[in-house]
């Protein structure tokens, strides 16, 4: 069984984005595995362990090699802990939590927000390395949105996997730097944020989000030429990544069953009837491109 095109990200499960239900999480989790969609990104981040738990009892009724699932280490309650006990100690947790025995890949999360990028050389990847080696995990990677630090690690060390977010996005396309590198060595891309964490849906970002106001403005514009042209804003981001074959797999984050089916309709669709409008939107977008929010974290 090999890993699907696209993903289905968790972290809504924790209530991060609206008020969902443990029932709705269940609803998404059987429509996700009735379509082929079987591949669950966790972490003990969302919710501290809330996310994994809800998670977890969604998968019961699965026997384990129906679904891939992976969880990242390093980041649990807003706290960075990058050491090699802590990576340890934190996979095994969130092993518990879910309820499984083995994780299919497990990222040091966050890594540009480690004291030094040797740390994660010295004792946060190694640690993965010893859990890879008993049993507990079969691909080890490295997470974040700062691409350069993702670089370097991936220049010292052996890694499966790379994942970051919102850094090939109808306003940002800097993964473009770094995707051939990448797949030369033969690293799975995994890629999140396809509306930018909130920015390019109709709703707009949630109250938290770091964007700076510059970001905002341009992307409510985005939202009000859609809005005008009656046409969806998420189903244009969704695709402007999606074609993108050099990423191995796409994170969606649905917090409602309704969500979901439309990602599963958008992908029965043909995309030419959506170029004309994706081009204009990044057009629209050039005053904000590639610019980030990572100094507002």
């Amino acid at each position: 069984m090999e890993l699907p095109r696209i993903g289905i990200g968790t972290a809504g499960f924790s209530g991060i984005y609206n008020n969902i239900t443990a029932q709705e999480c269940g609803n998404i989790v059987d429509k996700a595995i009735a379509n082929k969609l079987n591949y669950f990104d966790s972490s003990p981040f969302y919710g501290n362990g809330c996310s994994e738990k809800i998670l977890g009892n969604c998968l019961t009724k699965y026997n384990r090699d129906k679904y891939f699932i992976s969880s990242k280490a390093g980041n649990c309650n807003g706290q960075y802990k990058y050491g090699y006990y802590d990576v340890t100690s934190a996979v095994m947790n969130s092993l518990k939590n879910l309820g499984i025995k083995y994780f299919d890949i497990v990222f040091i999360a966050d890594i540009d927000r480690s004291p030094s990028l040797d740390y994660i050389l010295k004792e946060s990847l190694p640690a993965l390395m010893y859990l890879k080696k008993n049993g507990f995990v079969r691909k080890i990677g490295i997470s974040g949105i700062m691409l350069e630090q993702l670089d370097y690690i991936r220049s010292k060390f052996d890694i499966d996997c790379i994942m970051t977010y919102c850094c090939y996005s109808l306003i940002n396309n800097t993964l473009l730097n770094y995707v051939s590198k990448w797949k030369n060595d033969n690293i799975t891309i995994v890629q999140g944020g396809v509306t930018s964490m909130g920015l390019l849906t109709p709703q707009g970002p949630p109250c938290w989000h770091p964007a700076s106001d510059e970001i905002k403005i341009c992307c409510r514009k985005l939202n009000e030429f859609c809005h005008n042209k009656n046409i969806n804003i998420v189903e244009n981001a969704f695709y402007y990544t999606y074609l993108n074959k050099d990423i191995d797999i796409i994170l969606i984050g649905p917090t409602a069953i309704t969500q979901l089916n439309n990602y599963i309709d958008w992908l029965q669709q043909i995309y030419s009837n959506n170029k004309e409008h994706i081009l204009t939107l990044v057009q629209m977008a050039r005053p904000i491109q590639n610019k980030l929010w990572v100094d507002l974290f």
